[in-house]
């Protein structure tokens, strides 16, 4: 056999290493780990809490035990004008602060609107106070305040009994309404913000822990 000289056996490997790498697949290109952020607010239902807000959460200083709600249980209900899905009025009386509700977007007073919250029972209460605990919710803790609000006592006919304005107290603006007198008669417990938050998120609403009447 004749040996093949050392120049152009050199050359027959370069050509063959030309050919691997002219049918050798190219790399795809990188994915990126996450899609771009959204132009609109997120959903609530999916946001996490931002860096840093999880924090102690204010203790709670009321040593209102919502008897009235207790006793009447399922029986009382619990309505908003509005509500952020998700975020239902039955989370103001579950007994945990860390669940709130939520109004609708854009229903708060820093909106335009009148947002409310009310409890209404099942038959004529008599109503010695009202406590109502701002938001506590740790992923969403900034930002949805209420500042001032009108509760109001009404009876079964939708009469105004007793109202009264009043401005939260504390770094939560909570509410604690004592009444001078009783007032008996009373099937619906509603609080409508006057002043709150509602410009200091991105979904324009705000919220309430938890609201207790006895």
């Amino acid at each position: 056999m004749r040996r093949i000289g050392l120049v152009p056996a050199l050359f027959l490997f370069f050509l063959g290493g030309c050919a691997e790498m002219a049918v050798s697949p190219t790399r795809p290109p990188a994915v990126a780990s996450s899609p771009p952020p959204p132009s609109s607010p997120p959903d609530k239902t999916v946001a996490g809490p931002a860096e840093g807000e999880l924090q102690s959460l204010p203790p709670v200083t009321t040593d209102n035990r919502s008897q009235l709600v207790v006793a009447a249980g399922e029986a009382v209900v619990a309505s908003a004008s509005s509500t952020y899905a998700g975020w239902p009025a039955s989370n103001a009386t579950d007994g945990n602060i860390q669940t709130s509700w939520y109004s609708g977007t854009n229903d708060s007073a820093a909106k335009g609107a009148s947002p409310f919250f009310q409890l209404e029972f099942p038959n004529p209460a008599t109503v010695r106070r009202v406590t109502i605990l701002g938001n506590r919710d740790p992923q969403y803790l900034k930002g949805y305040t209420i500042l001032s609000g009108r509760i109001e006592l009404l009876d079964a006919q939708r009469r105004v009994l007793h109202s009264i304005v009043s401005a939260g107290t504390g770094n939560r603006r909570d509410f604690d309404v004592r009444f001078e007198q009783p007032v008996s008669g009373v099937t619906i417990v509603r609080f409508t913000s006057l002043a709150d938050e509602g410009n200091k998120n991105p979904y324009g609403d705000v919220a309430i822990a938890e609201f207790q009447v006895e």
